[in-house]
């Protein structure tokens, strides 16, 4: 990332107003010398982990807080929700969560999942990831409108994955209800690793991964990007189309890639626990932006292959809002019927 002198003097500008406009106020004073337990909902050394530990000391320096990063594996990140979502309403307890998984599980009603996304108060989004369908060197195919077209001459498409709302399978899910794929969703793989080497042996079509991991696994040839699952390439991939660059997306089938996109779009973020006060999560949210919209520590992180792709607390607020606000009930039955039962 190139950092220019405007962009310099613009996050030095937004640090200072944050500084003077926290100055003196109630919730300043309340987080200086209190601790601040930024919470992962996995385990040590993965790529949230990560992020919250270069994310601590920073938060510590804006607020004055001693910012603790506490590791809460389980549940694919949805037990730590229920315990931030269940906390003491001070504004303490923060918690870097993965979107995706968060509101595939409320809106598929998971038996774990006992928090409402729509009230959790979000503080800021750090990266958002997008999606990437892949196929199988082994396949045949080379393009997504080889997969559309063999699918009308009559053959069924396989994608591998873990669960039925894992990221992989789920996203697998939503292009086959997207452009009438014939499919068959194979799950019980017992981690993304090993549903990779299935689609790079061939023994399926293909898989639905995060652009990063797709990089990884398409510099050799063995897996070949097809498609980002939305309406923007990835940065990352700049030669992959959109699927609808790809193909000609039915009129109704648009609503699925939207739709997933607009989960995908909650992205990595920052929750704090429902009740707080409104001035400290408005605090919170000051002093992510100052963090993130940072030029010296972007591009510390995307040194660090952690890339930031900031938005604000209010608007991952209000991408949640419309997720769940747009969704009437025979329209929520259809979407849990694709992501549980269809393809399966």
């Amino acid at each position: 990332m190139k950092i220019t002198k405007a962009l310099l003097a613009g996050a030095l500008l937004l640090g200072s107003s944050f500084a003077a406009s926290a100055e003196g106020g109630a919730a300043a004073d309340f987080y200086k010398n209190e601790t601040v337990r930024l919470i992962v909902g996995t385990g040590p050394g993965g790529g949230f982990d990560q992020y919250a530990r270069l994310l601590a000391p920073e938060l510590g320096k804006v607020t004055g807080a001693t910012v603790v990063v506490e590791n809460r594996p389980g549940g694919g990140g949805i037990t730590a929700i229920n315990q931030v979502a269940g906390a003491d309403p001070d504004g303490l307890s923060v918690m870097l969560i993965n979107g995706v998984p968060a509101a595939l599980g409320q809106i598929t009603e998971a038996p774990a999942v006992r928090f409402e996304l729509q009230n959790l108060p979000f503080v800021g989004r750090v990266a958002a990831e997008p999606w990437v369908l892949l196929v199988s060197k082994n396949s045949g195919y080379t393009s997504l409108k080889d997969l559309v077209e063999a699918s009308k001459a009559g053959k069924t498409l396989s994608f591998s994955g873990l669960g039925r709302v894992d990221g992989p399978t789920d996203t697998a899910a939503v292009v086959c209800e997207a452009l009438e794929l014939s499919c068959n969703l194979v799950v019980g793989f017992k981690g993304s690793s090993e549903a990779s080497l299935a689609a790079i042996r061939g023994d399926v079509t293909g898989i639905a991964i995060t652009d990063r991991s797709a990089r990884d696994y398409s510099q050799d040839g063995s897996l070949i990007p097809v498609a980002v699952i939305g309406h923007n390439r990835s940065q990352l991939l700049p030669d992959v189309p959109t699927i609808f660059e790809a193909v000609d997306v039915p009129q109704e089938g648009a609503f699925w890639i939207d739709f997933r996109a607009g989960i995908v779009d909650i992205g990595r973020a920052l929750i704090t626990t429902p009740g707080t006060p409104d001035e400290r999560i408005s605090y919170l949210r000051e002093a992510f932006e100052t963090i993130l919209a940072d030029p010296a520590f972007v591009k510390s992180a995307e040194d660090r292959g952690l890339p930031i792709d900031y938005a604000s607390g209010e608007d991952v607020q209000d991408t949640v809002g419309k997720i769940f606000g747009n969704l009437p009930e025979d329209q929520l039955s259809a979407v849990r019927d694709v992501l549980l039962s269809k393809y399966f």
